[in-house]
C-alpha cells in the first residue's frame, strides 16, 4: 500500500511530491521526494493510486460558498448578498471556507489562509458593496454602464489591458466624467483609461 503527499503551488517550480510505500510489517519506506512537478507528473501519480491507496494534497479544493455566491451575484447584475448589512461583517463572511472556520474553533491561533481574499480582492468586494448600495433601489444614484462602474465611477485598468482586450467596454464608452475614478476636466481623455491603479 502507498500514501502519496502532495504539496501543491501555482507553478512547477514550487510544487513537490512524495510517496510513502507501507509493506505491512510496521515499517514505512519514503522514496525520495519529487521536486518541480508539472501537471502532468501529478495527474500520473494521483491516476495511478490504487483502490486502497491514498493521497493528500495541501490545497484547497473550494472556495467559500458566500465568496462565490457574491461574485455569481455581481456577475449577473444580481443585489450584492451583502445588501442591509454592515460592509465589514459581511466581507468577514467571504473570507475563509468552512474547513477553515472549524480548523480556527478547534486549535485557535492564527487564522489560515484565505482562498478568497487578498488585499486587492477584499477592495474590490467592498466597492461592490457600495456599488450595491448606491444602486439599491431606495437609493438610486446613476445606471451601471460598465462592470462595477458608472458615467461618473469606472474602474481603472492596467497599461495594456486594451491590446489584449480590444472590445473591452472602457475602449468605446464615453470619457469619465469628474469624479470618482475619472480624469480632470482639462486632462487628455486616455489618462483615466490608462492609469495603472485601482479605485
Amino acid at each position: 500500500m502507498r500514501t502519496l503527499g502532495i504539496d501543491l503551488a501555482a507553478g512547477p517550480r514550487t510544487t513537490a511530491a512524495a510517496v510513502v510505500d507501507w509493506p505491512g510489517d510496521g515499517t514505512a519506506a519514503v522514496a525520495p521526494p519529487l521536486l518541480g512537478c508539472a501537471d502532468d507528473v501529478l495527474v500520473d501519480l494521483l491516476s495511478g493510486l490504487g483502490p486502497e491507496e491514498r493521497a493528500g494534497v495541501d490545497c484547497p479544493f473550494g472556495w467559500p460558498i458566500p465568496f462565490v455566491e457574491a461574485v455569481t451575484a455581481h456577475t449577473a447584475g444580481a443585489p450584492w448578498p451583502g445588501r442591509g448589512t454592515g460592509s465589514a461583517a459581511h466581507r468577514a463572511t467571504l473570507r475563509h471556507r468552512r474547513t477553515d472556520i472549524l480548523t480556527h474553533e478547534e486549535l485557535g491561533g492564527r487564522w489560515p489562509l484565505s482562498v478568497a481574499f487578498d488585499r486587492l480582492g477584499a477592495t474590490a468586494a467592498r466597492w461592490a458593496h457600495l456599488a450595491d448600495e448606491l444602486a439599491a433601489p431606495a437609493a438610486v444614484r446613476w445606471p451601471a454602464t460598465v462592470p462595477g462602474g458608472s458615467p461618473r465611477c469606472t474602474p481603472r485598468r492596467p497599461a495594456g489591458d486594451g491590446a489584449s482586450a480590444p472590445n473591452a467596454p472602457w475602449r468605446n464608452s464615453a470619457p469619465p466624467r469628474p469624479g470618482c475614478g475619472a480624469a480632470r476636466p482639462n486632462a487628455p481623455r486616455t489618462t483615466a483609461a490608462s492609469t495603472p491603479s485601482t479605485p
